[in-house]
């Protein structure tokens, strides 16, 4: 049956791996550390004084969402750290975790005013010592919520978000505390939904492993797609590689390009608008400029995901495709 699904299309900002060497040029407020040949940044320093990677704003992608994440071995806090823990500068989101009896407890931030600001127990995981969690913070311009090794945590009264002020303005990630974080980074996304018809031989053909949901979907395949990109192309499972393909126009002054291994309309993909863009260089592996595109519909065949170009006589042309998910 066709059902209909919410995916995202994202687009990465920045990584940091942890294992490698620290670039100090990056780093503001206290100093983070790392023992040779580690796979770690370690941090010793109050929440008021944190160790300060400075976000590159000239790579920021443009999205309505952005996620942070990072991953979190977890040091115990005795108690709820105080609402003034962070000094006069008061960041847009943060997490800890606070020793309990019976369960301990992630703790998450939140703006409450424009200088203003409280912790929140949140329900939905519960956090062992020393484990090491990956960790997601989304943020829209009015909201923050948490996500801890793929789980949503919420409130009490089961939100999934909390409040922040200006909250896609990001230009920091803070690390503060006494302990270890692995590697981290940020992207910027947008969700929407497709509708596809997933059958237990498509489920297998693209290698989705338990319940066929959004976060099933939005796992990225061996190809580098994630699956349901895979499927709104009608690519044979989630291995398989779309390459540029030759077609024949009908114009002898007219180029034809198109995505090989794409099967429209294969598995019912609707919702999904697909940009084929050519992008043309005299030199081979370097020097693309786009020079045609063609945007259609998943599910409508009458383009076949197909573009176009009047080629350059001025010489050698090298051209490639790019394929844009909106």
């Amino acid at each position: 049956a066709v059902k209909a699904y919410t995916v995202e299309t994202t687009n990465s900002w920045f990584s940091v791996k942890a294992s490698e060497d620290l670039d100090t040029s990056k780093w503001s407020g206290a100093t983070p550390t790392k023992e040779e040949d580690a796979e770690v940044i370690d941090v010793d320093t109050g929440a008021n004084n944190p160790a300060l990677y400075t976000m590159p704003a000239q790579s920021k992608p443009s999205a309505t969402r952005y996620r942070v994440t990072g991953n979190m071995k977890v040091t115990l806090n005795a108690d709820v750290p105080e609402n003034t823990v962070f000094g006069e500068t008061l960041p847009k989101a943060a997490l800890v975790v606070v020793a309990g009896s019976p369960n301990n407890k992630w703790y998450a931030w939140h703006l409450t005013g424009a200088s203003a600001g409280e912790w929140v127990a949140m329900t939905g995981h519960t956090p062992a010592e020393n484990e090491t969690y990956a960790v997601a913070i989304e943020l829209t311009d009015t909201t923050v919520s948490y996500k801890v090794g793929g789980t949503q945590l919420r409130t009490a009264e089961g939100s999934a978000t909390l409040s922040t002020i200006g909250g896609k303005s990001l230009s920091m990630v803070g690390l503060a505390g006494y302990g270890s974080f692995g590697d981290f980074g940020a992207l910027g996304f947008d969700s929407f939904e497709v509708t596809a018809t997933i059958s237990d031989k498509v489920k297998a053909d693209m290698g989705i492993v338990g319940e066929i949901d959004s976060a099933a979907l939005n796992k990225v395949g061996a190809n580098g797609l994630t699956k349901w990109e895979s499927i709104v192309l009608g690519l044979p499972n989630a291995e398989t590689v779309p390459y540029t393909a030759p077609v024949q126009t009908g114009d002898a002054n007219t180029l034809g390009f198109t995505i090989g291994a794409a099967e429209i309309g294969k598995y019912n993909a609707s919702g999904a608008n697909v940009t084929v863009e050519v992008l043309e260089s005299s030199t081979p592996g370097e020097g693309f400029t786009p020079v045609s595109e063609q945007r259609q519909t998943a599910g409508d065949s009458e383009n076949n995901y197909t573009a176009t170009v009047t080629p350059d006589s001025s010489g050698v042309k090298y051209y490639k495709i790019k394929i844009k998910f909106q």
